[in-house]
């Protein structure tokens, strides 16, 4: 895979400035402002020129997952380019901003796993437009669209194998769904608890992703537990068959997921 390098041209005299310390804020899985108790998620801001800001998201297990430019304390009004992590670190998006706050110039998204294109395309003042390519996880083309004001006038879907198919409204887009349904998921969590007694009275938040196969990968918690908790959590999601894959644009797609293990103490 082609190297891809990644340039942050800012307009703004930022030379002979010092970095203010940052300022640490916690938000819930809504973007709204909460105490770090009941938060998704930090964010970390840092002055860094007379009119720019830095931003860095954190998930509470101290993993990066968003750097973010802003022209504007209040962090409205972004610039450059908006960069978002896996969770095995990797560049999973980058996506440009003009110095008006819009979406603007190259958009490019990757598979986490196999690290394969997985979107490119063209925003031009938040809008989508021209060509836009989405591809499958082994590389082939899924889908070429072409867009005038952020509208499709035009689109051709290809299958896994290159071929070309008809484009079905109904089989174009769904959700990662457990195949059973919801709640069965939920049941077959029902026992985790009982190989992980040192964590009665506590509410643990999971992370996980289904990929592509419908298999769930790269768990890990919102809190850093000691390591023999966390193997048995990782080993026990990882178990769990019946994930049906999410489609978007007639390919399987990664889905990433959360749900609290509410570990209730024992009598």
């Amino acid at each position: 895979m082609k190297k891809v390098i990644l340039l942050f041209v800012i307009l703004i005299k930022t030379s002979g400035f010092s970095q203010n310390k940052p300022s640490i804020d916690y938000f819930d899985n809504k973007g709204k402002k909460t105490s770090y108790k009941k938060s998704f998620y930090l964010e970390e801001t840092t002055k860094i020129g007379e009119s720019l800001w830095e931003i860095k998201r954190y998930r509470k297990n101290g993993k990066l997952f968003n750097t973010r430019f802003s022209t504007t304390k209040n962090k409205k009004k972004l610039i450059g380019q908006t960069v978002n992590y896996g969770f095995n670190d990797s560049i999973v998006s980058v996506t440009f901003f003009n110095k008006q706050g819009e979406k603007h110039g190259r958009a490019l998204a990757w598979f986490e796993d196999s690290r394969s294109k997985s979107v490119e395309g063209i925003f031009k003042e938040n809008k989508k437009e021209g060509i836009w390519k989405y591809y499958h996880s082994n590389g082939k083309l899924a889908a070429r669209k072409i867009f005038k004001n952020d509208s499709v006038v035009r689109g051709v879907y290809f299958d896994e194998l290159g071929s070309e198919i008809s484009h079905n409204l109904k089989l174009c887009d769904k959700k990662a769904i457990f195949k059973k349904g919801k709640q069965k998921f939920v049941n077959q969590l029902q026992y985790i608890g009982d190989k992980l007694p040192s964590l009665q009275g506590k509410k643990i938040r999971v992370n996980f992703k289904v990929d592509i196969d419908g298999n769930i990968k790269h768990v890990n918690t919102d809190e850093l537990l000691p390591i023999k908790e966390t193997n048995i959590i990782v080993e026990y999601f990882e178990k769990i068959k019946g994930w049906s894959p999410a489609i978007v644009n007639h390919r399987r797609v990664d889905t990433y997921k959360n749900i609290t293990l509410k570990f209730n103490k024992r009598k």
